[in-house]
């Protein structure tokens, strides 16, 4: 069955891929590093890799990485709460 005729209504899961640095790397350093990766996941060679693997490219900016971040961490803890899942790491 599909997720959702296994019960789960409204499933959104999304696999997704970024880069992080630590909280210290200076905002040039960070912006450097997200024009170079931009630049490459625009490239057309990147763009027809990735499709055949089923992918598509959402190259964004570290602000908006970072707001994206956000609200995955946000969804998930409800998730967590709500199904009751406990554990330690």
């Amino acid at each position: 069955p599909t997720v959702a005729e296994g019960g789960a209504k409204g499933y959104d899961m999304t696999n997704w891929y970024g880069l992080l640095v630590a909280a210290t790397t200076p905002r040039a350093v960070i912006g450097s590093i997200n024009a170079e990766v931009n630049a490459i996941l625009k490239s057309p060679e990147a763009q027809k890799n990735l499709a055949v693997g089923g992918m598509s490219v959402e190259a964004t900016s570290a602000e908006q990485f970072a707001e994206f971040l956000k609200r995955e961490s946000s969804k998930y803890q409800r998730v967590i709460e709500a199904s009751g899942i406990q554990g330690t790491l």
